[in-house]
């Protein structure tokens, strides 16, 4: 799946389907509790989580590595890609700003408040 983000365009429902998936895979196998708690489950292991990442926070963050490989290539081919301004190249380049830091505080707050 890594492979093809940046790549192919991926809805925001077909990465949550994938995330259930891979969970209920977890509770099939005996990894995962089928009561235990979902936010932990992605949240990092020093605030008291289990440590995965979510197919979510992945593909933001192999979009984001994408962007910023292409935008400071040195390639001909890949500048040339910079300099078009077709939807592919659009998608890519959203991903340079990256997520809001006040955002990133506020969701892990909420995270830590429904564990408890």
């Amino acid at each position: 799946m890594r492979y093809t983000f940046g790549i192919l365009r991926w809805r925001q429902g077909e990465l949550q389907q994938q995330d259930k998936k891979m969970r209920k895979l977890l509770t099939m196998h005996g990894f995962l509790h089928p009561k235990s708690s979902v936010h932990r489950l992605c949240l990092h292991r020093s605030m008291g989580g289990r440590g995965l990442t979510s197919v979510a926070e992945t593909h933001s963050h192999e979009c984001t590595t994408l962007a910023k490989y292409v935008q400071n290539s040195k390639d001909p081919l890949t500048s040339i890609f910079c300099d078009t301004h077709s939807p592919a190249q659009k998608f890519l380049m959203k991903y340079l700003d990256g997520p809001k830091s006040a955002e990133v505080e506020e969701t892990s707050n909420k995270q830590l408040a429904e564990l408890h």
